[in-house]
């Protein structure tokens, strides 16, 4: 019994005193992780769409409340339905830190910003040309750039997070919004000068023309007037933008109309149109898998004009209602009155 104790004790430890910490260290060989995910282009590519995506949603596609903050929050419109916490009448509550006001948009931003980042610091090892690397880099600190604009116009100073997160991390510490501001300026500088020109780019895809029209808003913000003046001048002056002046597009030969009115035809948004005045156009399909559009659901298209459309459900005349609610493109929408006009904005404006 002594001999078998002792040779079990032996065994034992023998295999724990060869076993080092990095016996445990996962090596992912039919999974995808963040060690193996960012090796080719298509990799790279992946993750850069994300950021359009995530952009996106920010602004436009997120749900029907989140993306209008950023036209309840000035003096343009103002809440129809000034009781609940989803838009800014009711500031007290609506721009609690725990309210989706709040929440949404810095958990939104600061997911780009640690997409960009994981990006940014796995393409060394990637098995991409240096060429490749580096347009991928401008175009991840494109958005981490634009990403820090708005949380600086948001909510001031915030964190600055520059390096991918790989461990739990509890210290943080707020910059100031001036720093934050420069930060954003660094970035779109870099994506400035190495992002393709905008003649050589798909549509809706960023470009050295969209950095520089960015770059020219986030000098008027740092109080840098000449470098804006310059900046927005390139993008004037690039030979691919242009004013539209004559007809064009999907229903370009339909009278009456004019090119004003082609500007908002279906399809006519995209450079690939004719349209030149487009710098950056975001893209939305309808009813496609990764659209963001659709034709059933209220809050995903079309959302500008739910908010704006005035609410004809309980409209009657002599006991009926002439409108088709909540659907019926040419009798009355799904409007839901929202947004009302602001003496300001209708009166003065």
């Amino acid at each position: 019994m002594k001999i078998k104790i002792y040779t079990i004790t032996l065994l034992l430890s023998v295999v724990l005193g060869s076993c080092s910490s990095s016996f445990l260290d996962e090596k992912p060989l039919d999974f995808m992780s963040a060690t193996n995910s960012f090796l080719t282009q298509e990799d790279i590519d992946c993750s850069i769409n994300n950021l359009y995506y995530l952009i996106r949603r920010e602004f436009y596609s997120r749900d029907e409340n989140r993306p209008m903050d950023y036209l309840y929050g000035t003096d343009i419109v103002y809440d129809g339905e000034p009781n609940g916490t989803e838009r800014h009448s009711n500031m007290i509550s609506a721009y609690h830190s725990t309210g989706n006001i709040a929440s949404v948009h810095w958990s939104l931003l600061y997911h780009t910003i640690s997409t960009a980042n994981t990006i940014i610091d796995r393409l060394p090892a990637s098995e991409v040309s240096e060429e490749q690397k580096t347009i991928a880099e401008a175009k991840a600190r494109f958005f981490r750039g634009f990403a820090y604009r708005t949380l600086a116009y948001l909510y001031g100073g915030v964190p600055l997070l520059l390096t991918e997160i790989v461990e739990p991390k509890f210290d943080y510490v707020r910059a100031s919004k001036e720093e934050v501001l420069k930060q954003a300026l660094t970035d779109v500088e870099f994506a400035a000068t190495h992002l393709p020109c905008l003649s050589s780019v798909q549509d809706g895809e960023i470009s050295n023309a969209a950095a520089y029209h960015l770059l020219s808003e986030l000098y008027l913000a740092t109080a840098q007037y000449q470098k804006a003046v310059d900046a927005a001048t390139t993008v004037i002056d690039d030979p691919a933008t242009g004013l539209m002046y004559t007809r064009f597009g999907s229903r370009a030969n339909e009278v009456p109309g004019d090119v004003y009115w082609d500007l908002f035809r279906k399809n006519n948004q995209n450079r690939g149109s004719g349209n030149t005045e487009g710098i950056w156009v975001i893209q939305i399909e309808t009813d496609t898998p990764g659209g963001s559009g659709s034709l059933t659901a209220k809050d995903q298209t079309y959302t500008l004009e739910r908010h704006h459309a005035p609410m004809v459900r309980d409209v009657k005349a002599h006991g009926m209602n002439p409108f088709s609610w909540p659907i019926g493109d040419y009798t009355g929408g799904r409007g839901i009155g929202w947004a009302i006009s602001t003496r300001y904005f209708s009166d003065e404006i």
